[in-house]
């Protein structure tokens, strides 16, 4: 239930959500840098065209020059995400390279190998960044994933229609039974 920033050797900034791991070089290559993804973590990546940066994750390769970027491909998921705030950045699965727009998200369904690109709310996606749990139609089971996930404990919907999708924020630093309590105003 913590979060971590850390400082890569070429100044690019990783900020990492619960329940993430990061794995890179002390020092990067003179012609890449290459980080390894488990989980969700926010980059702002130092510019530097010569040097590409790329994240793997999950089977698939995020690559930016200069630029912020989410991605959200914990292992336990099905769905993995890369979402484009700021620059520019190529997402490169199999053979197909896709180039995101600011705004934009990359998703990737690992069940039936199904990918999509659409334009999103990032300030929903990063709201983990900023204190926040924020859901823009997130089903219910998403939700219990990600809020779990947090106050490291394992939740289990017993009933209910665990695909209903949901709008909503509240803080993450508030007790575990606020957030409950919230969620069960939506009548979940």
């Amino acid at each position: 239930g913590e979060q971590f920033s850390v400082t890569l050797a070429d100044g690019s900034k990783v900020r990492l959500n619960a329940a993430s791991s990061i794995r890179f070089p002390v020092y990067f290559s003179s012609s890449k840098r290459e980080v390894y993804l488990s989980g969700e973590a926010f980059f702002e990546v130092a510019a530097n065209p010569a040097r590409p940066f790329i994240v793997h994750v999950n089977g698939v390769e995020v690559q930016a020059l200069g630029t912020t970027f989410n991605i959200k491909a914990y292992p336990e998921e099905k769905v993995a995400k890369a979402t484009l705030l700021t620059g520019a950045v190529n997402v490169k699965w199999q053979e197909e390279v896709k180039q995101l727009a600011t705004g934009q998200q990359f998703g990737y369904d690992r069940r039936n190998s199904r990918t999509w690109l659409r334009n999103v709310n990032t300030a929903a996606v990063t709201g983990w960044k900023d204190g926040y749990f924020a859901f823009e139609k997130e089903s219910i089971a998403d939700i219990m994933m990600e809020i779990g996930r947090w106050y490291n404990m394992e939740v289990v919907c017993s009933k209910g229609d665990i695909y209903k999708r949901f709008i909503g924020k509240t803080l993450r630093y508030d007790h575990i039974q606020y957030v409950f309590n919230r969620l069960q105003l939506t009548g979940c």
